[in-house]
């Protein structure tokens, strides 16, 4: 226990002494270096560029390197326009926001500014799209993901009560519907999964919305906690049951170089987040089924 005390007082020394940028910089080289797109004219020269950067701080504290970085994976986006997840697009962007951050004289606080805006932006057409959404306030979007969808098994069997044979069947039956569209394909539900869809529902709808208007508006003093609190609570709850992991690494990320550094609480806080969006790929479904 005395080593473990003394190693975590070491590293939190350590990440206490580097800079905002220096570990912003760091994790989003680890993000690209792991999760960029996987075709060959990326990774060829995306791999040596990430590896230089992790190795030299002076390499990512020049404009010309992110905006490298930035050209490539716009290529990339460009030639699979359609098969780019939404999160590899707001990848490119946050490159783009390294690259004009660190152009200026203070770096630091023009990464905060391009943070909070990308972060406010995204969440706030996030929140439209969904307020526009006739299927996702009644809850029928997120009952449709319980039933269905494998990154939501062990939420909706431990939490909803659906048994491992009716997601099973659930989706053999929607494979079924896709190779033919003229078949009906009934899924099976459980009494709490339609309260389980709705909690979920107007807490993501609610929490997005925090987090767009505190991110977006001017806040300073104590109530700029809010868009900490606000991130905070989305990634742990968010990544306890979803496993989209590339997208809350980056949220982390941009949460993290926003925030007053100051705050050390905070700072620790959104390192941890950043490790448990990792631990959202494990199955935890079946941990549960072996302890249970």
């Amino acid at each position: 226990m005395t080593n473990f005390r003394e190693a975590f007082g070491a590293t939190s020394s350590y990440i206490a002494r580097m800079s905002t940028l220096d570990i912003a910089a760091r994790l989003t080289l680890v993000i690209l270096l792991l999760k960029s797109t996987g075709v060959w004219y990326v990774q060829i020269p995306m791999v040596p560029l990430c590896v230089a950067g992790l190795g030299f701080s002076a390499v990512y504290r020049r404009w010309e390197y992110w905006a490298t970085i930035s050209a490539i994976l716009a290529v990339a986006y460009f030639r699979n326009w359609f098969a780019i997840d939404n999160h590899d697009f707001l990848l490119g962007y946050w490159c783009l926001a390294l690259a004009f951050s660190v152009a200026r004289e203070d770096p630091a606080q023009w990464l905060a500014k391009n943070a909070r805006l990308l972060v406010g932006l995204s969440f706030l057409f996030a929140v439209l799209w969904r307020a526009m959404s006739p299927d996702f306030l009644t809850g029928d979007f997120f009952h449709f993901l319980f039933l269905t969808n494998t990154r939501f098994t062990w939420l909706a069997s431990v939490v909803g009560g659906l048994s491992a044979e009716a997601l099973a069947g659930n989706q053999a039956a929607v494979a079924t519907l896709v190779s033919d569209p003229s078949t009906i394909a009934p899924l099976t539900s459980s009494p709490t999964l339609p309260i389980l869809a709705i909690v979920v529902t107007w807490w993501v709808f609610l929490l997005e919305a925090t987090i767009a208007m505190a991110f977006l508006l001017p806040l300073t003093g104590q109530w700029s906690k809010t868009r900490d609190l606000a991130m905070l609570a989305f990634l742990f709850s968010t990544y306890a049951a979803a496993s989209v992991v590339t997208f809350g690494w980056i949220l982390a990320v941009m949460g993290f170089s926003q925030m007053d550094p100051r705050r050390q609480g905070f700072r620790i806080a959104y390192l941890v987040a950043f490790v448990w969006v990792w631990l959202g790929i494990t199955p935890w479904g079946n941990l549960v089924a072996v302890f249970s």
